[in-house]
């Protein structure tokens, strides 16, 4: 006996979409296993993707951290590269409604969250940085490959 909540999801033998998905059901049934569908290989590629944009950002906040704490080693580099991470990070805080930023008097914003903030704009920015840097580095590989097919004397 049929459930009621399954009734949506019987296979009418007199339609023809039906007859389709038996079909195509039956042959994704009756293929042998190296035929049948294999989970694509883009998983490694999309984790270590992920965490080269990790790595980055673990660098760029150091480096705006060592800025942020120490006036000799940061220098105007360090002071930038902490301004465009503050920015987006306080927009991100006060459109929360977890404070707000203040240069010229005290900040409601905790400075633990600040920091959770900075890290997550960080870590978007350094995603970006490296898809850009890998479509870069993939198109410039599909280019002399393509360059070295048509290469005479091959």
């Amino acid at each position: 006996m049929v459930d009621s909540s399954m009734k949506a999801f019987e296979i009418r033998p007199g339609s023809e979409s039906s007859i389709a998905v038996r079909n195509s059901f039956e042959a994704k049934q009756g293929a042998p296993t190296s035929v049948a569908m294999q989970p694509p290989p883009h998983g490694r590629k999309i984790w270590s993707f992920l965490v080269q944009a990790a790595v980055f950002a673990v660098l760029l906040m150091s480096f705006a951290w060592a800025a942020w704490k120490g006036d000799s080693d940061g220098g105007d580099i360090g002071a930038w590269m902490m301004i465009i991470v503050l920015i987006p990070a306080a927009i991100v805080c006060e459109g929360l409604g977890l404070g707000k930023l203040s240069f010229f008097g005290p900040s409601t914003i905790p400075e633990p969250v600040l920091w959770c903030a900075m890290i997550f704009v960080a870590y978007v920015y350094c995603l970006v940085l490296v898809g850009i840097a890998r479509a870069v580095v993939w198109s410039l590989k599909k280019l002399s490959q393509m360059l070295a097919a048509r290469a005479p004397g091959k």
